[in-house]
């Protein structure tokens, strides 16, 4: 799988290497991705996510591309987030995106710019019909995401107490 470059970053999808390597152990993990050491690095909303990625790419390392996506900024490599999918798509055709940015790097357009282009990427993908995605009511910066790409909220979606689901079809 190659890396998709926008106008400011290099997005790497993630593999059974970078994963296990976030997981076990974090300065090989940023030299594999030749970037500065994060000290806030990976996010707390990630870490539940981590060990079930890690298990999905072991036993389908060709799905990669369809879980997380490590952004990096080519001007001085850091890493500024990650995102993208929580697994290939379903049988009728919907994948569900997540992201998480450093908070040293919220409000600068990088997760804008970064979901962007895998929304783009993930619906030239003949299987997607649609992306959806969740987030906490009182999340306004990415409500106003998701808006500003293009999604709008789901009224027949799952109720989770304080929750707000969104799609956007092919």
């Amino acid at each position: 799988m190659d890396a998709l470059e926008t106008a400011r970053m290099t997005l790497v999808p993630a593999t059974v290497e970078t994963v296990r390597d976030e997981l076990r152990d974090l300065p090989r993990f940023f030299r594999r991705l030749e970037v500065l050491p994060a000290p806030d690095w990976p996010p707390a909303a990630l870490l539940d996510a981590l060990p079930l990625m890690l298990r999905a790419l072991e036993e389908a390392p060709w799905t990669a591309g369809w879980h997380a996506w490590y952004w990096v900024s080519r001007n001085d490599r850091h890493l500024v987030g990650s995102g993208g999918f929580k697994g290939e798509p379903q049988g009728d055709g919907t994948v569900e995106i997540g992201y998480a940015t450093r908070t040293c790097c919220r409000r600068l357009g990088f997760a804008r710019e970064a979901m962007s282009a895998l929304v783009a990427w993930a619906l030239r993908e003949p299987s997607v019909v649609r992306i959806v995605a969740e987030t906490e009511k009182a999340n306004a910066a990415s409500r106003g995401l998701l808006r500003s790409l293009g999604f709008a909220t789901i009224a027949s979606a799952p109720r989770r107490r304080g929750m707000l689901w969104y799609e956007r079809r092919g």
